[in-house]
């Protein structure tokens, strides 16, 4: 028996979470409010915040190489200053 492990062509899954908007009576557009859990998660899911978590605190490794990392392992650019204020945010949370 052989077993073989490869990453695959996009390692992640992208979800679009959408508000609803609604039109009051007097014409005013009011859009309903995202859950509390998707707000507070922001952009990256909890596995690819944990990355950037590993990456920082256990590689050492900077900002922008983990942008660039984002940007050429996975093909998902994601800026240094963002990676920054996720790591800066929920992480320091957890």
């Amino acid at each position: 028996m052989l077993q073989q492990v490869e990453l695959i062509e996009k390692p992640y899954a992208v979800t679009e979470h959408r508000a609803r908007c609604y039109v009051t009576p007097s014409g005013r557009i009011v859009q309903a409010a995202m859950p509390p859990e998707i707000r507070h998660a922001g952009l990256l899911g909890p596995n690819l915040t944990a990355l950037v978590g590993w990456l920082k605190g256990c590689g050492r490794v900077s900002y922008i190489r983990i942008g660039e990392f984002y940007r050429d392992a996975l093909n998902l650019p994601i800026s240094g200053g963002h990676l920054a204020g996720c790591s800066t945010g929920k992480l320091s949370e957890a």
